[in-house]
């Protein structure tokens, strides 16, 4: 099994790792020699080596190879700080990470070893190397439970951005309505931009019940303050509770949720959800994931004739290009909304089937970027009285991010997205602009 995972970190990480920092360029032959023993599995005679430069340690290649030779040579704990050095500076390296799952694994720390060893499945390594991972996640299933700890996380994002339409509005400057055509003139109804901060702080507790089961609870909140239009000031917050089971090579997941929303500092709706999903690695690279959800929004004050019954259904799959360079991935999503009207509004009751295309990569390992496009339609069911038709909308969205993993806790993220939605009243016609910038802390 050692061999395995050495293999599979020859080709994910250990090219990764070059090019972060250049202190030891002028001693290269030494690193070199030692990098040669730890892929070819001399952890012993490797774990000698490292001994013979204790003044290299910091420095993140040697910290990663000290960390597989330690491990290997039985040495864990030393491994294991070796490997938490390393993650500190190049926090994308799953191979660092599945080792130091299986560092933690030999000191019977099994909540970190499961939570460590599920970050990397999560990021669809070889199918021979999921196979061990949850071999793992099963031989931890049999030995004292009573080490299965509860875990937790929190984070907090702070940004500020600009949004073209702030507020929803139209592009238009008229619309016809069955009673003749209106003039907006400077109306709500039409698109205002302004700039925004957002906030947002949330957490997550989790139990491992088993090695295979574990239950979790979270909470929450955010919220985007605009500069000028505070009319439209958004803010959420809510909790969820759920449990997640992995078995071969399906993960399951499942939860509640309640979310209350706020605009202009007045209750919009609350709404409450139960959610689904099913995730299989169905062959090296490939994950495909079924999801479903049931959801009921209910609004206050004039808004009350919108509460409705929401059904959704859908499957994603991601295939990551293991042999290519970036270690880019490529996904598609597809799924159909089914909003009925619980206040007899059928003109409010409509269908919307959606699709994206989505991609990434990791230029380094402390950058990733990622795009998508996103085509949807909405399809209503009745007429509505003012326009005197059914509408019917066409969506479509490009977006686009570049993050930065400045350490394991702190990232950076720049945001674009550009929408054009065209619909048969004119009303809803709309296209919005709008980019970010973003800082996430989690612990």
């Amino acid at each position: 099994m050692r061999q395995r995972f050495t293999r599979w970190g020859a080709r994910l990480a250990l090219a990764g790792v070059m090019g972060v920092h250049a202190s030891l360029a002028a001693r290269a032959d030494p690193l070199d020699d030692l990098r040669a023993q730890v892929e070819g599995g001399q952890f012993e005679a490797a774990y000698q080596n490292v001994q013979q430069h204790p003044d290299w340690i910091g420095n993140p290649h040697f910290d990663f190879l000290l960390g597989l030779a330690a491990i290997g040579a039985g040495h864990v704990p030393e491994g294991v700080l070796a490997l938490e050095r390393h993650l500190t500076i190049v926090p994308a390296n799953d191979r660092a990470r599945l080792e130091l799952a299986r560092g933690y694994y030999l000191l019977g720390e099994y909540s970190r070893a499961r939570q460590e060893f599920e970050f990397v499945l999560r990021h669809q390594p070889p199918q021979e190397v999921q196979d061990n991972i949850r071999r793992y996640l099963s031989w931890m299933q049999t030995r004292d439970n009573s080490n299965l700890r509860s875990t937790s996380k929190f984070y907090v994002d702070l940004g500020f951005g600009r949004d073209s339409d702030i507020n929803g509005g139209t592009t238009n400057t008229q619309i016809q309505l069955i009673t003749g055509i209106i003039q907006l003139n400077n109306s709500a109804s039409e698109a205002m931009p302004d700039y925004y901060k957002e906030m947002a702080v949330g957490g997550q507790w989790t139990k491992g019940v088993t090695a295979e089961l574990s239950v979790f609870a979270g909470a929450d909140a955010d919220s985007r303050l605009d500069n000028s239009l505070s009319a439209y000031d958004q803010a959420s917050f809510g909790g969820y509770l759920g449990f997640s089971y992995l078995k071969g090579t399906g993960l399951y997941r499942v939860s509640v949720a309640t979310t209350r929303l706020l605009v202009g500092g007045a209750i919009y709706n609350d709404q409450f959800a139960v959610t689904g999903e099913a995730q299989y690695a169905a062959r090296p690279g490939l994950s495909v994931t079924g999801f479903v959800q049931y959801a009921e929004p209910t609004y206050a004050g004039d808004n009350v004739s919108r509460d409705s019954r929401i059904v959704t259904l859908g499957v994603s799959a991601v295939q990551a290009l293991q042999r290519a360079a970036w270690n880019p991935y490529l996904g598609l999503r597809l799924s159909g909304t089914v909003e009925d009207n619980l206040r007899l509004r059928n003109d409010l009751s409509r269908r919307v089937p959606t699709a994206r295309i989505f991609m990434g990569a990791n230029p380094s390992d402390t950058v990733g970027v990622t795009a998508g496009l996103t085509y949807q339609l909405q399809r209503y069911e009745q007429a509505d009285l003012g326009f005197g038709s059914i509408r019917k909308d066409d969506l479509w969205g490009l977006d686009a991010g570049v993050k930065y993993a400045v350490d394991r806790r702190w990232t950076l993220r720049c945001e674009w997205l550009y929408t054009n939605n065209s619909s048969n009243q004119q009303l809803y016609d709309f296209r919005r602009n709008a980019w970010s910038l973003k800082a996430h802390y989690e612990y």
